[in-house]
């Protein structure tokens, strides 16, 4: 019965899905498989990233230099990674750029805490240190970019409305 009642046009869910479908012009699960594809991409440069920290920077620089440094590489890859694929999603709102970001920076934080918590054991407290600034971890302002950068680099790439 719950099912039926769905596709009741007076359902919130219901009016909620069209809606972002209609602002999207493709079917919301393209809108959010294309996030995800790309979400892939910026996990698979963090993870080089981290490598390239670990064995490169924190030998040559130190940890207390290579956090901050990593964090800004990081943050500089995912604009990067945004601006060159953003035409990948084509012209859309800018609220759905925000969304994006959003679903982006929702995507991160659970991967981090799955992770590092539920896959490789990692205390609760060991986990929160990513949001650190006074540790030199800049994580935070990759999640700053992860959110801004869908609709920045739409503005600048001419694709926001």
């Amino acid at each position: 019965n719950s099912l039926n009642s769905f596709h009741d046009p007076n359902h919130l869910i219901y009016q909620s899905f069209l809606h972002l479908c209609f602002l999207t012009r493709v079917p919301v699960y393209i809108f959010l498989l294309k996030g995800i594809v790309v979400w892939l991409v910026m996990a698979g440069a963090a993870i080089a990233n981290g490598f390239f920290r670990d064995e490169i920077l924190t030998p040559f620089l130190g940890s207390g230099l290579s956090l901050p440094v990593s964090g800004i590489m990081l943050s500089v890859m995912v604009f990067t990674i945004t601006l060159l694929l953003i035409p990948y999603f084509g012209k859309q709102k800018p609220h759905l750029y925000w969304f994006l970001g959003l679903f982006w920076t929702l995507l991160t934080l659970t991967f981090e805490v799955v992770m590092g918590h539920f896959i490789v054991g990692k205390p609760w407290n060991e986990i929160v240190q990513v949001f650190n600034v006074w540790k030199g971890n800049l994580f935070l302002l990759v999640l700053v970019v992860l959110v801004m950068s869908p609709f920045a680099c739409a503005k600048i790439r001419g694709f926001a409305k």
